[in-house]
């Protein structure tokens, strides 16, 4: 006679047990779901930082590299473009034979592009994004300095920083910034002009603007674009 009772409440605490158990593993699933929106959140918002601050270090190389040569540069600064636009050139560097116009790119994983592609993809891991043909952007800014320096020959030039490899970019100029002092070495090297380096130079340092109104300006015409 007091087995039954006995059994039922053995049936009704693995009852209890088991209510207790589904509600743990519910509350268990939510705060790993609560954990990913979260981390995705944080990703999100860390990721333009992140960006900013590898673009800072990739111009930090890119001008460490141009000064261990012993070449004059000029920096981030703005030049009228033609159509009454304007240009931000991010580094112009002066050698014998011509003045050097470089776009900078910070990134990582590789990129694939040729020279006339409209655009060109980088591969991160599974991220996979695609953005503007650099040499094609900075062609602009090469006419508008061409503009400035007359005779002086200007040469467009790529230089990748980060952990990044360019395997189908034509290779005379498209480089990685460990490889820009040696370049720009080199093409002192191999390169003269017949005219006056020093007066194209001082022109363009002339021309250039660096205040905050031109750098509003240019914002300005990036925001209407």
């Amino acid at each position: 006679m007091l087995a039954l009772p006995l059994a039922a409440s053995a049936a009704a605490a693995e009852d209890v047990d088991t209510g207790l158990q589904g509600s743990g593993f519910t509350l268990a699933l939510l705060c790993a779901g609560a954990a990913i929106v979260v981390a995705l959140l944080v990703r999100n918002r860390a990721a333009p930082l992140l960006q900013s601050a590898n673009r800072w270090l990739g111009g930090r190389r890119v001008k460490n590299a141009i000064r261990s040569g012993r070449f004059e540069r000029l920096d981030n600064f703005i030049l009228p473009g033609t159509c009454d636009g304007l240009n931000r050139i991010d580094h112009a560097v002066l050698t014998s034979g011509a003045i050097i116009c470089i776009r900078a790119k910070s990134c990582n994983g590789t990129v694939f592009g040729a020279a006339r592609d409209p655009q060109w993809t980088n591969v991160d891991g599974v991220e996979r994004r695609r953005f503007l043909n650099p040499l094609i952007q900075n062609a602009g800014r090469v006419r508008a300095l061409q503009e400035i320096v007359g005779d002086m020959p200007v040469v467009n030039l790529v230089v990748f920083s980060g952990d990044v490899q360019v395997p189908t970019a034509p290779a005379e100029n498209v480089i990685h910034v460990s490889a820009l002092r040696a370049w720009l070495l080199r093409f002192q090297e191999n390169s003269q002009s017949a005219a006056d380096p020093e007066a194209a130079w001082l022109s363009l340092r002339a021309a250039a603007r660096t205040d905050a109104a031109s750098r509003k300006d240019f914002e300005s015409q990036l925001s209407f674009g």
